[in-house]
């Protein structure tokens, strides 16, 4: 019920954030075209965002409602099918705590993330430096294919296949593409159809 009523609530707050408060708070919209060229208006990052809440609320009462209904056909079956002899179950559920295995799983989650943002930040200058002109230097060339793409990529790719192996707990090449294919789209969806857009980590560097 819990996770019903939070579902609701954010499908609710994304709603209301899309349709009411950036239309009525924010001057620009999504994208904006300046001097024959597209870019992103004040309304891109909350409408992202809005969007994203909506759809996790969506998520909640998709998986509430699985849930619900699978309890629902549980119970229909052990009613209908009493074992004789047998007193009814009454311990309590399994209740749930904060074990060293949370904390270790948890530590060697962020572990990997940052191994994996500290190979998307140095692994542009690193390529560079290695494989680049003499003198070149990264911060002149971060917006300039292929090294814009070169700590995106290995960073994203990383990330991805590595907390997928963690969940899977095992190893498997078609991790590394399906990293790929989503760094690739995020490249398709945010670098390409803008010109004054730099993919992380190269507007910090």
């Amino acid at each position: 019920m819990a996770d019903r009523w939070l579902g609701l609530l954010a499908l609710a707050i994304g709603i209301l954030i899309l349709f009411v408060w950036i239309p009525l708070d924010v001057d620009t919209g999504i994208f904006e075209k300046a001097r024959r060229s597209v870019v992103l208006g004040d309304a891109f990052a909350p409408a992202v965002a809005a969007a994203l809440v909506a759809v996790g609320g969506c998520l909640l009462l998709l998986e509430s409602r699985t849930r619900l209904s699978r309890s629902v056909g549980r119970s229909t079956e052990q009613s209908a099918s009493p074992s004789p002899g047998l007193a009814p179950d009454s311990s309590p559920g399994p209740t749930a705590s904060l074990t060293l295995d949370n904390c270790s799983y948890l530590l060697a989650t962020l572990f990997v993330i940052a191994i994996s943002l500290l190979v998307m930040r140095y692994a542009g200058p690193v390529s560079v430096s290695l494989f680049g002109d003499d003198g070149a230097s990264y911060r002149l060339l971060r917006d300039t294919a292929p090294w814009k793409y070169v700590g995106f990529v290995a960073g994203g790719v990383m990330l991805v296949a590595a907390l997928i192996s963690r969940v899977e707990r095992r190893v498997r090449f078609r991790f590394l593409m399906i990293g790929l294919i989503a760094v690739l789209i995020l490249i398709a969806v945010y670098d390409l159809p803008f010109d004054d857009l730099l993919l992380p980590p190269n507007g910090d560097v």
